[in-house]
């Protein structure tokens, strides 16, 4: 609770001040002619300007409203490999905890699911929760993730408290996976078509061989297999075996200790 006071004046403030003018010339003519009963008036017209300025007693009696801290939780399928789950909930447990009995904080937790097409769409997620946040309470942004991030902030975008990102996965980890760039909607019989693949490698891969074996099958049958390098665009021919339907499974070698194996 504090106090404070406001002037509201009655009049505008140059006719205030003119009338201070005023009431100061009156005065130093009294006091020069020694007239009696000077001081008296002008104390009177002083309170009478006092008056006018309406002063107001303002008492002010504030809330304080707890900080809050927005918790990203990234359960999109990267991060729920064996050991980041565990990783993922015991920080979770901890910075809940934390934030609630030393700093008096509110935690939002705001979980992150994959998305068609979209993967993990941390900052998606961010958006839609600040909009639902005061601004001003926003104490800071925390995510808890893998690091695989497929969205950016939209242009214009301010990040209105400071940005952490605890990482659930280890710094030696690695891992390899094979993308296909582009699949026909058909092939005809007797005729081959290109598809494009790419093998890539993140983390801390330790290899002596460049190049790695790509296994295609086609409904069930025994696969062909090629060598191709390691973050290279590939094309490879491959052709229908039948009409109708063809379904084609295609597999890297793994690399020996990588997360997704």
């Amino acid at each position: 609770m504090s106090y404070s006071v406001f002037l509201d004046p009655l009049l505008p403030l140059p006719i205030w001040i003119g009338l201070l003018v005023i009431c100061a010339l009156a005065s130093g003519l009294g006091l020069l002619r020694g007239l009696r009963g000077w001081a008296w008036r002008m104390a009177a017209f002083l309170l009478l300007l006092g008056a006018l300025l309406n002063p107001q007693l303002l008492r002010e009696d504030r809330i304080l409203k707890p900080d809050i801290v927005l918790l990203l939780k990234d359960q999109t399928a990267s991060n729920r490999l064996p050991g980041r789950i565990a990783r993922l909930e015991a920080a979770e447990t901890v910075l809940e905890q934390t934030l609630q009995r030393q700093f008096g904080a509110e935690v939002r937790k705001i979980s992150i699911e994959d998305r068609k097409e979209e993967g993990t769409a941390l900052f998606a997620a961010l958006r839609d929760a600040l909009a639902q946040e005061p601004a001003g309470q926003i104490a800071a942004v925390i995510a808890l993730s893998d690091g695989q991030v497929h969205d950016r902030p939209l242009p214009g975008f301010s990040f209105p408290a400071p940005f952490h990102m605890l990482l659930t996965g280890e710094k030696d980890e690695f891992d390899r996976k094979l993308e296909i760039k582009n699949t026909p909607a058909f092939a005809i019989l007797g005729e081959s078509v290109t598809v494009t693949l790419k093998i890539e490698e993140s983390g801390a891969v330790t290899r002596a061989d460049p190049r790695a074996d790509v296994f295609i099958s086609v409904d069930g049958a025994p696969p062909t297999q090629f060598n191709l390098p390691v973050g290279t665009e590939v094309d490879v021919e491959l052709s229908a075996l039948h009409g109708g339907e063809n379904i084609f499974e295609f597999r890297v070698e793994p690399l020996a200790g990588e997360v997704s194996e």
